[in-house]
């Protein structure tokens, strides 16, 4: 039976996604630990996201491109200054896929 942070760890290795990770703990016997949220309750975050793609309009996959360009651990992320200050849940509440 693996422990609650070993499960974190393993899931840290994989990159799986918070929403993902919650499943983990529950067949674990954990109760999740990953709050979730209606998309409704993003806010001002999700409105600019929207903003964005609506801006890049025919072409809104650009944006998700350059958001994985940018993200992504073995992409531009590398060459961010501050890369390593961001918060590690926050890396990974960009719903992309790597």
């Amino acid at each position: 039976m693996p422990s609650r942070e070993t499960i974190g760890r393993i899931c840290d290795e994989l990159q799986v996604p918070l929403r993902e990770r919650n499943r983990f703990y529950l067949a674990a016997g954990f109760a999740p630990i990953h709050e979730e949220r209606p998309l409704g309750e993003l806010g001002a975050a999700r409105s600019a996201v929207e903003d964005l793609l609506a801006a890049h309009e025919p072409y809104p996959a650009m944006v998700v491109n350059v958001l994985r360009a940018a993200l992504h651990p073995d992409g531009l992320a590398s060459r961010l200054r501050n890369y390593a200050q961001w918060p590690a849940g926050g890396r990974h509440r960009v719903p992309l896929c790597w």
